[in-house]
């Protein structure tokens, strides 16, 4: 396991992307501009969690437990407010737009 520390990491934000039904790999973000979103205080937290499906099971008096469908989250960036940062211009046109938008976090 490799933890990284956010402290000096960076998020960009790109163009809007048509919806896939498999999972994006690197190569689908070739020739992607980025711009970088500025004066970042919190990114949130990254990652896929997995639904927790139960079954009672009556024979055995028992919850049983299953890892179900898995969901890619919600990451909640906070930031420090700047409507002449161009990072931060794109990301909120983006959060009034309906399309899936393209996003790359580098951590140092």
């Amino acid at each position: 396991m490799t933890i990284f520390a956010t402290n000096g990491a960076k998020l960009y934000i790109g163009a809007a992307l048509a919806a896939k039904s498999s999972d994006f790999v690197l190569a689908d973000f070739d020739g992607e501009t980025w711009a970088e979103i500025g004066e970042i205080e919190g990114l949130g937290s990254v990652g896929d969690t997995s639904a927790e499906i139960t079954f009672d099971s009556v024979s055995s008096s028992r919850t049983r437990r299953l890892k179900g469908t898995r969901n890619a989250g919600t990451m909640e960036v906070v930031c420090g407010v700047d409507y002449a940062d161009a990072g931060q211009i794109a990301l909120l046109a983006a959060e009034k737009a309906t399309h899936d938008y393209a996003f790359k976090m580098v951590l140092c």
